[in-house]
């Protein structure tokens, strides 16, 4: 009889203390309960379905701002933890959230304005973010539930797409200057998809109509800053350029013909001419008449178009007329053409030394020098 009154009156605390702990739960949730509503009492104007006669049960107000709702659902996560996590509160704090963030970012141009609402979601991204994700930049196993994540892809996926319709690879500052900014605020998902479903395209398209030959603007200049990002994503892009550099470096040693031209008419003996250097006499009529005056006609023609790939010389000293053009022309004469004529002038030199001998012996016969194999005639093309 002692053991049993002894039990009973065990089991009484028990329920005591089990009526207590639910007697202060169901105050919690009561507490909690009044906050969400206080919160919802506006949202029905927000979104513009009020009911028309104004009346209905349950206060109706003007909607809260999104610094209110905020700071709401911050008090909720800081003192109702546990609630907070096992009502999974988050979803309904996104249901509130995300019209006040929408309506913050209407007509929002991401590339223009890449810093509107990032601090607005760094804010917002712990009350949303759920405990399956958080910290694990968008793993585990709630990612299709994750509100933070729902909020990302309904709020900044979408401008974000449409601005990229119209960016250019070749500029990427602009939405360099917006991951920047977003990159720790994007879920992970989320920002796989911006790189590998909105940039990597773009550039694929950048780098096959990328042509060495006429570009501008150089591809390590609008490749590389994406590198931190892309990482070995941008192996693919590689093989492609290497090509075309090939290319492009096979088809302008082809079009280098003034220097090869240059070379062919050097003798042998490790590049050196064979042939003497001419006396001033001779060299500089040769100069003043033949190629000298050739080069001199031809000096002021010349021009460098790398837009169409085309290559020639202009001297810069001319073209901004720090020089004087004939003293540029005398200068090329005198540098240039000397290399190109003087096996032709040494060959000249050599047969008027022949002639000049075979007049002296004709003279020692007493016979008349052959006019062409005795001299050379003043003007004559020698070649």
């Amino acid at each position: 009889m002692q053991d049993t009154a002894v039990l009973l009156q065990k089991e009484q605390q028990r329920l005591e203390a089990a009526e207590a702990a639910s007697r202060a739960e169901a105050g919690s949730i009561s507490r909690v309960l009044h906050l969400v509503e206080d919160c919802a009492s506006g949202d029905a104007a927000l979104d513009g379905d009020a009911p028309a006669g104004g009346g209905g049960g349950g206060r109706r107000g003007p909607p809260k701002s999104l610094d209110a709702v905020e700071a709401v659902y911050r008090s909720l996560a800081a003192s109702y933890r546990e609630e907070y996590v096992l009502y999974n509160l988050s979803a309904v704090a996104l249901a509130q959230a995300m019209p006040r963030l929408a309506a913050l970012l209407a007509g929002w141009a991401p590339l223009q304005e890449p810093t509107r609402g990032a601090a607005e979601f760094a804010r917002w991204r712990p009350l949303l973010e759920s405990e399956g994700t958080r910290g694990l930049l968008g793993g585990g196993g709630g990612e299709a539930d994750d509100p933070y994540l729902t909020l990302a892809a309904e709020l900044i996926l979408p401008p974000l797409r449409s601005a990229l319709t119209s960016w250019e690879p070749r500029l990427p500052e602009p939405l360099l200057g917006f991951l920047d900014v977003w990159e720790k605020l994007l879920p992970g998902p989320a920002r796989a998809h911006v790189l590998d479903s909105l940039v990597m395209p773009r550039l694929r398209s950048a780098v096959a109509a990328w042509e060495p030959r006429q570009e501008t603007v150089p591809i390590h200049t609008w490749l590389h800053p994406w590198l931190p990002l892309l990482g070995h994503a941008l192996d693919e892009l590689y093989p492609s350029i290497r090509h075309k550099l090939a290319v492009a470096l096979q088809v302008g040693t082809a079009e280098a013909t003034w220097a090869t031209s240059v070379e062919r008419q050097k003798g042998g003996g490790g590049g050196r001419c064979r042939q003497k250097p001419q006396r001033p006499r001779v060299w500089n009529g040769k100069r003043e008449g033949g190629a000298g005056g050739r080069h001199a006609g031809a000096g002021g023609s010349l021009d460098v178009e790398p837009g169409n790939g085309s290559v020639s010389y202009a001297h810069p000293c001319a073209r901004a007329g720090v020089a004087p053009q004939r003293w540029l022309c005398a200068r090329a004469a005198g540098a240039v053409a000397p290399r190109v004529l003087r096996p032709r002038l040494g060959r000249a030199d050599g047969q008027e030394h022949r002639a000049q001998a075979g007049g002296r012996a004709c003279a020692a016969r007493g016979q008349p020098g052959v006019p062409g194999h005795g001299a050379i005639r003043v003007g004559h093309r020698v070649g």
